[in-house]
């Protein structure tokens, strides 16, 4: 069976939104289905990232096929840095909607499948300066092995620091918002060195910088809406079922993460239609 109740009456591991007044509580284990149907405050949650883990899926599974076999100078490198950051996508929008599906189970379930959400972030964070590196530095192995190392140890960092059982309390949203937003700009270094390398107009017009801001951007911004609550801490119980922080989050992060795959397709794009050539 499953019963909404007010916040008050909520397990006290649930206490992680004071501005969310109604919860669906589940008690069974097949109910959990249900709640894949059932329209409840965590209906857009489960859906936005099942159904955007699906299309990560599909692209994963239709990128050799649409894109590979354009061009003759592609390698298997290609296909490997592309298939990183599909699979942490997919593996991040499938735990984070596997967490909001059966994280009401019991406090021991609830542990667990936060810390696969957690992992899942910090894992697309990483996945996805795999191919922005290979391709922001197509011509030197050397600073793509250095920065790679270095975002791989700061992703290993990130991971220690969100999955520690003190940081995953409800009360410190706002310092584990940070150290994403923290991993996520470890970028800044890499980007400004293919500033210098290549230069403002072939860094956005022909390798896609423009997506990488707008992607960037769109993980921001869904943050902070998250960390501080926004909109319904300024109505609690107005957004109960649609249109919470939460929510917004999730819709940004399956949006953002699609303009970064459009910024390394146009970056893929650049460097094969040169047939690959470095400049000598």
């Amino acid at each position: 069976m499953y019963v909404r109740a007010p916040f008050l009456s909520y397990p006290r591991y649930l206490w992680c939104n004071i501005s969310i007044s109604e919860l669906l509580l589940s008690f069974l284990t097949y109910t959990h289905l249900r709640m894949r149907i059932d329209l409840h405050n965590e209906t857009v949650n489960i859906h936005s990232h099942l159904g955007g883990a699906l299309l990560f899926v599909i692209l994963l599974c239709t990128f050799p096929q649409v894109y590979l076999v354009h061009y003759a100078s592609t390698t298997w490198v290609d296909l490997t840095v592309f298939t990183i950051f599909l699979s942490s996508a997919v593996f991040c929008l499938f735990s984070s909607a596997f967490y909001h599906t059966f994280t009401v189970y019991s406090r021991e379930v609830s542990a667990r499948c936060n810390a696969l959400d957690y992992s899942g972030i910090v894992v697309l964070i990483v996945g996805s300066f795999f191919p922005c590196i290979y391709y922001g530095f197509f011509c030197d192995m050397h600073f793509q092995a250095m920065y790679l190392s270095v975002i791989g140890l700061a992703g290993i960092g990130a991971a220690y620091i969100v999955l520690n059982p003190e940081y995953r309390k409800p009360t410190h949203r706002g310092a584990r918002t940070k150290v994403f937003i923290a991993l996520g700009l470890s970028g800044v270094v890499p980007i400004s060195h293919a500033y210098i390398t290549h230069g403002f107009y072939k860094l956005c017009y022909e390798m896609g910088f423009g997506w990488l801001l707008t992607s960037g951007a769109l993980y921001i911004v869904g943050a902070l809406l998250y960390a501080n609550r926004i909109p319904e801490r300024l109505s609690p119980g107005t957004f109960d079922r649609f249109f919470a922080s939460h929510q917004i989050f999730h819709v940004h992060v399956v949006a953002a993460a699609l303009a970064h795959y459009a910024c390394i397709l146009t970056a893929f794009d650049h460097w094969h239609s040169r047939l690959a050539e470095c400049p000598t």
